[in-house]
């Protein structure tokens, strides 16, 4: 291997342009074996025409650049460069100006100067970076449909500082930083961001708005259901309400009823559009739970007192008059002021009597007009009467006639052999003419043999 070696030599004068760098070169082998030569190197000075390519050019940066190094030295002996006092800054709006540079460039050898101006452009052309607030979930207002809140502002960073915002929504109104009117569901708010150069940026917030009121419940306090003629009622929940709000919209009225326990088994009912009532209910007051349901599914319910009442008089029909003969022996049974004895009944039957929930039946004779010659009429008032004390009642006569008239036609006494003028079919058999021999005792007409016919 061989190891290559110089040395220098300087002289001549640079601005004469006589300097130059004589170099001596060295070679040796491996083996000492050396060879030398010489380079001989000139230096021309360098003039100022020859750097002017070389100073450093208008320039335009984004804000936040860094700006380039001052200029302090092109590389010549000969040449210096030094800047002009403090660099002139022109404004254009915060984190934008301009930036004059002035260099002064000296040959030293000539003395010759020359003046150089730098542009360096320093622009905010891009919009601030925002971060809008989180996505939130409202609520509606207890008494109205739409929601309000109050807006963040966003959040930023820009170069020039100094952003604005300006706020839009999909729906509702903006006022001092409160946005108010929104309906239920998914709306926008768009923020635009402006810095002091008029650059813009936007993001946006998602606001949605549930309605998690529940409604206002108000129920009748008391309410009274009449039984309808099959002795049941049934009964819609909007009768049970009584003004009952929502802040949106009531779209579900369902009634539900408790257990009544003057009634046999389980008679409460699940919530439903109607509520059943029967007559198992009089006299009791049933407990119904009215429940109200929103739009959004919120309920609320309150309770009512229902009074079950029977308005509805039951029907009796009477069986047709009867007619009876004075000899009849009910008739020895029957009196004013009294029921019917079971023996006249089984004559005159029992009225059918019906109503929508039961019914008892009861008779009373409230007239006899039958004289002494056995005719006449007795009537018996029929009342049918239900649990309620309604009623209704009708009339039954009894029509006495005396059908077995009472005649006299004879004008001759029972003897015989019997005369044409006697009938066997009268009512009063005459005695014949008698001769006695004795006075006194015994003249009596039972006593007096044959006198009346047997």
């Amino acid at each position: 291997s061989a190891t290559l070696v110089y040395s220098d030599s300087e002289g001549g004068e640079a601005c004469a342009g006589t300097q130059a760098i004589t170099r001596s070169w060295t070679i040796t082998d491996g083996y000492g074996n050396t060879s030398d030569c010489t380079q001989t190197i000139s230096i021309t000075p360098t003039t100022l025409a020859d750097i002017t390519a070389e100073l450093p050019g208008d320039i335009t940066l984004e804000c936040g650049d860094a700006l380039p190094a001052l200029l302090t030295d092109l590389g010549c002996d000969n040449i210096g460069v030094s800047l002009d006092g403090e660099p002139i800054i022109i404004d254009i709006c915060a984190g934008s100006y301009k930036m004059l540079r002035r260099y002064v460039v000296v040959d030293w050898c000539t003395n010759e100067t020359l003046e150089h101006t730098q542009l360096i452009k320093v622009l905010d052309t891009e919009g601030p970076a925002l971060t809008c607030p989180a996505d939130v979930t409202i609520s509606t207002t207890t008494n109205s449909c739409v929601g309000n809140i109050a807006l963040a502002s966003p959040t930023s960073t820009d170069c020039g500082g100094g952003v604005t915002y300006a706020t839009s929504a999909s729906a509702g109104t903006i006022s001092g930083g409160i946005l108010t009117g929104l309906p239920g569901g998914i709306h926008t708010v768009t923020f635009t961001g402006t810095d002091a150069c008029g650059n813009e940026s936007t993001c946006t917030q998602k606001i949605t708005v549930e309605d998690n009121i529940a409604p206002i419940a108000i129920c009748d306090e008391h309410t009274i259901v009449g039984l309808g003629s099959d002795g049941t009622a049934l009964v819609g929940a909007f009768t049970f309400d009584d003004g009952s709000t929502d802040n949106c919209e009531i779209v579900d009225y369902s009634v539900r009823r408790m257990d009544n326990l003057d009634c046999p088994g389980n008679d409460a009912t699940l919530f439903g559009e109607f509520v059943p009532f029967t007559c198992c209910d009089l006299g009791s007051i049933v407990m119904v739970e009215l429940r109200v349901t929103d739009a959004s599914g919120n309920t609320n319910s309150c309770m009512v007192e229902v009074e079950v009442q029977d308005k509805l008089a039951p029907v009796i029909v009477c069986k047709p008059d009867v007619d009876v003969n004075c000899d009849n022996a009910i008739l020895d049974a029957i009196q004013v002021g009294q029921e019917l004895p079971a023996s006249a009944i089984a004559i005159t039957g029992t009225p059918a009597a019906s109503d929508n929930c039961s019914v008892d039946v009861v008779n009373n004779v409230i007239s006899n007009t039958v004289d002494g010659c056995g005719n006449g009429q007795i009537v018996i008032a029929w009342t049918a009467t239900d649990g309620s004390g309604n009623f209704d009642g009708c009339l039954q006569r009894i029509n006495v006639a005396n059908n077995d008239i009472f005649t006299i036609t004879d004008t001759e006494c029972n003897d015989f052999p019997l005369g044409a003028a006697h009938s066997l079919n009268d009512d009063v058999e005459w005695p014949c003419d008698i001769e006695l021999t004795t006075c006194g005792l015994g003249l009596s007409p039972n006593a007096l043999e044959g006198t009346y016919p047997a």
